[in-house]
């Protein structure tokens, strides 16, 4: 009897850990299309107060940003002395 019980625990932890992970999932995609939605809405506010040639530096800037940043975006923290 104990045998099948911890079967059964096994199997329900498994299964939830699963379907813990398929939500995490769910909500980060949810959260990147807001995230773009609202990027898009703020990008479309600054072009019209900088105008369109500005903004067009100003996302290349930005992408070359994210170029640095993702070589070090698992670096470890600098220490400080």
């Amino acid at each position: 009897h104990d045998e099948k019980r911890a079967e059964q625990l096994a199997k329900f932890r498994e299964d939830r850990q699963q379907a813990q992970q398929q939500d995490r999932e769910k909500r980060r995609e949810e959260m990147r299309a807001l995230m773009e939605q609202n990027m898009q809405e703020q990008d479309a506010e600054l072009e019209q107060i900088i105008g369109k040639e500005k903004m067009e530096q100003w996302k290349a800037y930005r992408v070359e940003q994210m170029k640095k940043r993702g070589s070090r975006e698992n670096a470890p923290a600098p220490r400080r002395r």
